[in-house]
C-alpha cells in the first residue's frame, strides 16, 4: 500500500493478527511502526517483516515530507476520549513500556522481524 503525505501525521491502525512491514522516507519528521521507529531529517526507516505461516500480510511504502507516520494496534496504542482525540498525540508520549508492547505484540503476527 503507498501512502504519499506532503506534510502532516499520517496514522495506519491495523487488527492484531496482521503483520506489517514498511520502507518509509521523511523528510523531517518521526516514523514509528510498533516502537521501532526513527526520527530526524532525511529519515529512511525500513521494517522488514514477513507474516507468520496463515496470517495476513500488510507491506506499506510511505513518503512523508514534513510530519509523522504510525502505524498502531486499535486495541492497544489507540485511546481516543469523547471527542475523537487521541491521548497519546503524536505517539511521542508513549511510555517505553508500552512501546515494547506494540513490538511484543506485532511479532506475533509475523515470522520474522527486523529493523
Amino acid at each position: 500500500l503507498d501512502l504519499d503525505v506532503g506534510v502532516g501525521h499520517a496514522v495506519v491502525i491495523v487488527p492484531e493478527t496482521v503483520c506489517v512491514g514498511a520502507r518509509s522516507t521523511v523528510g523531517a519528521g518521526y516514523a514509528d511502526v510498533f516502537g521501532r521507529d526513527a526520527g530526524g531529517v532525511d529519515v529512511d526507516h525500513d521494517v522488514t517483516r514477513e507474516p507468520a505461516p496463515g496470517a495476513p500480510g500488510l507491506t506499506l511504502d510511505v513518503k512523508i515530507g514534513i510530519g509523522v507516520f504510525e502505524v498502531l494496534h486499535r486495541s492497544v496504542n489507540v485511546d481516543r476520549g469523547a471527542d475523537g482525540s487521541r491521548s497519546d498525540g503524536f505517539g511521542f508520549e508513549q511510555s517505553s513500556s508500552e512501546r515494547r508492547t506494540a513490538s511484543r505484540i506485532a511479532d506475533r503476527a509475523c515470522a520474522q522481524g527486523r529493523s
